[in-house]
């Protein structure tokens, strides 16, 4: 199973949230993952506001979760 590090943010000209994932990074286990968020946690959340500018961020969650599951989520959100 592939787990993902994913961000549900909130910009400042939407209520709606948006899901993003992080490309570049996949894990075997949660373990892997968590134990990977927790170290660098800080960082991945200036990271995601450098990469998201503008509009402004009002609020974020970084999670780990399946790969299966953020395409859940993703649908979700997504529906009209």
């Amino acid at each position: 199973m592939k787990w993902l590090l994913v961000a549900m943010v909130t910009f400042s000209n939407s209520s709606s949230p948006d899901l993003k994932v992080h490309g570049g990074l996949h894990f075997k286990s949660q373990n892997e993952c968590n134990l990977y968020l927790k170290k660098y946690e800080i960082q991945l959340v200036e990271q995601l506001k450098l990469n998201f500018p503008k509009p402004k961020i009002n609020n974020h969650m970084i999670k780990c979760i399946t790969e299966e599951d953020a395409q859940k989520v993703y649908n979700s959100i997504s529906k009209p």
